[in-house]
């Protein structure tokens, strides 16, 4: 069950419009700053909003993020059911169901391939 975020918007199709925009906008900021160090003031601006009509939309930034995290769990649940319907062979479909995480996974620093340890036989 999905928690209602509150807003005075009757017009649905306006406001999911421009949740998404903000979302979007968030996005891009929370990947370049980090979610702590982004500013509601910044989405406005990255956005093209006021500071003042973004709270038209939602209350606060964690209404932001939580927007973020469902549609992130919809598409990956729509991924999943297109996936396993499809006729492949295994492999591949473990293939193609990991892809879409791969962008949520923080980038590491590469680190040199693993050596296979050389055991003597016993």
């Amino acid at each position: 069950m999905h928690k209602q975020i509150e807003s005075g918007i009757k017009n649905l199709q306006l406001l999911a419009e421009r949740r998404a925009i903000l979302c979007r906008a968030a996005a891009r900021l929370f990947r370049k700053k980090g979610y702590d160090r982004t500013t509601i003031p910044e989405i406005a601006q990255e956005a093209g909003m006021s500071v003042g009509s973004i709270y038209r939309y939602v209350k606060k930034k964690e209404d932001i993020i939580y927007l973020l995290y469902r549609e992130t769990v919809s598409q990956l649940e729509r991924n999943v059911y297109n996936v396993c319907a499809a006729e492949l062979p295994p492999v591949r479909k473990t293939v193609l169901l990991h892809q879409p995480l791969l962008p949520l996974h923080p980038r590491q620093p590469r680190r040199p391939p693993c050596r296979a340890s050389r055991h003597e036989p016993v």
